[in-house]
Parts: C-alpha cells; sequence; structure tokens
C-alpha cells in the first residue's frame, strides 16, 4: 500500500473529562513525531488522530500502533 491514511481515537463523556493521549509503536522502539499527531478538543470530547505513512517499497518495515489515554486529574 502506497500512500497516507490516519488513525483516529475519540474519547466522549469521560469522567474525569480531562484525558492526555500517548501514540506508541507496538515495540515501542519508535518515536511518533508531534506533527505526525494531531489533537482536536472540545467541551466533552477529545479526539486524537495520528497520521501513517504507507511504503511499497521492499525491505520497508510495517509498524503497528497503540493508543493510550490518561486520566488528567
Amino acid at each position: 500500500m502506497k500512500g497516507k491514511s490516519s488513525l483516529l481515537c475519540l474519547a466522549t463523556s469521560m469522567f474525569p473529562p480531562e484525558v492526555q493521549f500517548s501514540w506508541r509503536t507496538k515495540d515501542n522502539k519508535r518515536t511518533i513525531p508531534e506533527r505526525e499527531q494531531v489533537e482536536l478538543r472540545e467541551e466533552e470530547h477529545a479526539a486524537a488522530i495520528l497520521r501513517i505513512n504507507h511504503f511499497s517499497q521492499p525491505g520497508c518495515k510495517m509498524f503497528f500502533h497503540i493508543l493510550l489515554f490518561f486520566h488528567v486529574f
């Protein structure tokens, strides 16, 4: 697959309402740059979006991503 796509997580009606998002690769070996992440917030909703680049070249590694979210107290 070649091109870009996005992963989206939506947190809504959480208590407490403030959450913090953290994207990781499954093996925790790749740091995800801030420029690849976007967060959107409204009164009762928060969304985290991660932009993913797909490469179809031989030898390119595929990464699995995990989103962790924490309540901020």
